[in-house]
């Protein structure tokens, strides 16, 4: 049994390796496998949900679905993109922004629990959508 070890860590420790090479070599496809994990993540780290931690989340998740920086998310630049991809999802992600909108600048005041729940479901949406 002790023989086995060595080779058996040795070969843990190559897949590991290749595991991270390739991640290395396409990093915008790997962020946006990750995607949903990070969204996932970001909003059950914090203990009380705020409408700018619902929106932070929000804005990661579209950035590494769509491999854009920050300067380029904009409503109207992912409304146009995801129209092309898939009407109906763009409509969803519209409606989800203009929401958010509302609680944050409006006279709104939403459930930011459901809100939070919207954003996983419509996250869990775009990943099985055959436009991702």
């Amino acid at each position: 049994m002790a023989f086995a070890v060595s080779p058996l860590s040795f070969l843990g420790l190559a897949l590991v390796r290749r595991r991270q090479a390739l991640e290395h070599a396409d990093a915008a496809g790997t962020r946006r496998k990750r995607a949903l994990r990070q969204l996932q993540r970001s909003l059950k780290q914090t203990e009380t949900l705020t409408i700018e931690t619902i929106g932070e989340a929000m804005e990661q998740y579209l950035m590494a679905k769509l491999g854009w920086e920050r300067s380029q998310l904009t409503r109207e630049a992912t409304k146009q993109h995801l129209t092309a991809k898939d009407e109906e999802l763009a409509g969803q992600w519209d409606a989800f922004w203009e929401a958010c909108e509302m609680q944050r600048y409006g006279a709104s005041q939403g459930n930011i629990d459901a809100l939070a729940q919207t954003l996983l479901t419509l996250g869990e949406t775009t990943e099985t959508s055959k436009s991702s």
